[in-house]
């Protein structure tokens, strides 16, 4: 088997007896070959979120962390129409790296508070001045009694 062959990543779609989508993954999923089968699960998968989702991995030979973000886009873009996702045959080594870089609920990039509108911040900057203002007037008037 030549060097090109062993690195081949392969991805078949078919129904499962349960009646899912399943996409089985073959071969060597890493920095290399993912991009080919990454845009190939994506149109496999376009407009089938309805479906429950089952990707098998076990004829995966090896995977680093760009097969693990293939992984992890699926599971996102299924989840994220409604549909169920599932992995089957994940190897132990391919689990823990799915650890490692999926993100955590923690990690979610929080909602930025909203914004300010123009005549609030005028409002509240203009009662600033006025207060402001009010303090100095005070006070050149204390000194002023004070010097007479």
């Amino acid at each position: 088997m030549s060097a090109s062959e062993s690195a081949a990543a392969e991805i078949r779609s078919e129904r499962d007896d349960a009646g899912n989508h399943l996409l089985s993954l073959v071969g060597r999923l890493d920095s290399d070959t993912t991009g080919g089968v990454w845009r190939e699960a994506m149109r496999l998968t376009a407009g089938r979120h309805a479906e429950p989702l089952v990707v098998d991995t076990s004829g995966l030979v090896f995977c680093d962390g760009a097969g693990a973000s293939l992984l992890l886009a699926l599971r996102q873009q299924q989840e994220s129409a409604g549909g169920s996702f599932s992995l089957r045959g994940l190897q132990e080594e391919t689990r823990q790296l799915l650890a490692l870089i999926e993100p955590s609920e923690a990690e979610a990039e929080e909602p930025s508070p909203a914004r300010e509108s123009f005549v609030t911040a005028l409002g509240r900057d203009t009662l600033q001045l006025l207060a402001d203002m009010r303090l100095l007037v005070a006070f050149v008037g204390e000194v002023t009694v004070q010097l007479w």
